[in-house]
């Protein structure tokens, strides 16, 4: 269940045992059972436009995130990925330095993409 990504720690790089936005997307899109490309270790050397362009292999973009699994780039500084997940956005909270939730309509985003089915 993504339940259990709430409260796990941020760590850039993750480790298995922390997350980062990009982890913590792809560990919530495999617990939801959602066909997805894995972690990728080049893109920790790309910018998140970067990060996006590569998506563009696996995702379309949408106009509005509204499904379970639908990936979001939100705004901030600096900007990071989070996933649609009952209604909301898991997300790393950069004050709790942890996963967190929040619904879809109290968060900025930039950016919507849902996986291409296969």
């Amino acid at each position: 269940m993504c339940s259990q990504l709430i409260g796990k720690r941020y760590e850039f790089g993750s480790n298995g045992h922390t997350v980062d936005c990009i982890s913590m997307v792809i560990q919530a899109l495999d617990c939801m059972k959602i066909r997805n490309p894995g972690l990728k270790p080049d893109w920790y050397g790309m910018s998140p436009f970067g990060i996006c362009r590569e998506l563009n292999a696996y995702t379309d973009r949408i106009k509005q995130p509204s499904y379970d699994g639908d990936i979001v780039l939100l705004s901030g500084e600096p900007i990071a990925f989070g996933v649609v997940w009952q209604q909301g956005i898991l997300y790393i909270n950069r004050m709790a330095m942890a996963v967190d939730w929040k619904p879809i309509k109290s968060v900025s985003i930039l950016r919507s993409y849902r996986m291409k089915k296969t």
